[in-house]
This record gives C-alpha cells, sequence and structure tokens, in this order.
C-alpha cells in the first residue's frame, strides 16, 4: 500500500513538473513569435524601400548620380551598403545640391543628379504594402505604390498617381 501511495506521488510530482516545463516553453516560444514578428517586418521594411528605390531609378534613368531619401531623413549608412560600388551612383539626400533652374547636382563632382525619395510603409497584409515614392529633377512627380512579395522578392504591382510640380 505505502509503495502504491509512493509510486502515486511520484506520477503525479511528474506529471505537474511535465505540464509546469511544457507550460514555460510555449510562453517562452510565444513571446519569441512576436519579437521575430518585429524584426521580421523591419528587415522586410529595408528590402522593400530597396526595392522601390531601384524601381524609381529604373523608371527615371540616365543620370549618373541619384540620391536618396528614405522617410524625409538620409538613409542609414548600412542601406547605403546595399548600393555600394554600382553605377549609377547613389548617395544620400544630405550630399546633394540646387543649382540653377532648382537643379539638383552632386555636391563633389557637379554632375547633374535627381533625388529619389520613399514615404513610409503601410502594410496591408504580409505580403502586401502601400508605399509613398517619388522623384525630383527640378520637377516632383510622386506616386502611391502598391507592392507585393513573391517569389522574387518585393515587386511594384501598381502605382497611383499623386501630384507634380
Amino acid at each position: 500500500m505505502k509503495k502504491k501511495f509512493l509510486l502515486s506521488i511520484g506520477v503525479l510530482t511528474f506529471l505537474v513538473g511535465f505540464i509546469s516545463i511544457g507550460l514555460w516553453l510555449e510562453r517562452h516560444r510565444f513571446r519569441q513569435v512576436f519579437s521575430n514578428l518585429a524584426v521580421s517586418h523591419s528587415i522586410e521594411e529595408e528590402r522593400i524601400a530597396e526595392a522601390l528605390f531601384r524601381h524609381l531609378i529604373q523608371e527615371n534613368q540616365g543620370l549618373k548620380v541619384y540620391f536618396l531619401s528614405k522617410d524625409g531623413a538620409n538613409p542609414t549608412d548600412d542601406f547605403m551598403r546595399r548600393f555600394q560600388g554600382e553605377v549609377p551612383l547613389k548617395k544620400k539626400k544630405s550630399l546633394s545640391t540646387r543649382g540653377q533652374y532648382r537643379r539638383v547636382l552632386d555636391s563633389e563632382t557637379g554632375a547633374t543628379a535627381g533625388i529619389v525619395s520613399v514615404g513610409p510603409i503601410n502594410w496591408i497584409s504580409d505580403s502586401e504594402v502601400e508605399i509613398g515614392g517619388g522623384f525630383y529633377d527640378g520637377e516632383v512627380i510622386e506616386y502611391r505604390y502598391r507592392m507585393r512579395h513573391n517569389e522574387v522578392g518585393w515587386i511594384v504591382m501598381s502605382r497611383e498617381f499623386v501630384m507634380e510640380s
């Protein structure tokens, strides 16, 4: 009788411990999932911005230098490394200067340039976003882009005209 009682207590202790460990692991994994979502979104937002910059530069070909502006500010040095060594050159917007007739110039070389800008990202789903983008070379042209993620990466699906001046 005493053996059965001790065996029952042992099994009960094992089960309580097993359940406690399971609950702790589940709670820990749940926290990590939320943490990974935040990191994942910020990584994806960098990829989205890069894809839209490349799209805008492709749409506005012909210049030797393009200055990048992200959310109204200079992109980070880490972000700019994505374009390192490429032709045409991509530089931070703060390195641009204004020339005659509102032209954009490279302050280092004097070359005619353009400013490419992307705005904040509005997430529609995990694979679709809306984002503003524009180009300035003395005149401003702005669009609202809808982008989608596929097996290749982030691509522009459509654009809606916002303004020109």
